[in-house]
């Protein structure tokens, strides 16, 4: 398993004004949380099976 790059979270669950994310982590906290509005999955990874 590989770690999660980023929160994606669509537009319509967004309410207008402020919102609050709460986030637990249990393995290694982060200084920073990156918001996106596309997500981010990382680079493919092409597999070639014989």
């Amino acid at each position: 398993m590989v770690p999660q790059r980023t929160l994606y979270a669509p537009a319509p669950l967004w309410r207008s004004g402020a919102n609050e994310i709460v986030v637990l982590e249990l393995e290694r906290p982060g200084t920073a949380l990156p918001l996106r509005d596309q997500p981010d999955l990382g680079r493919p990874t092409v597999l070639t099976l014989q």
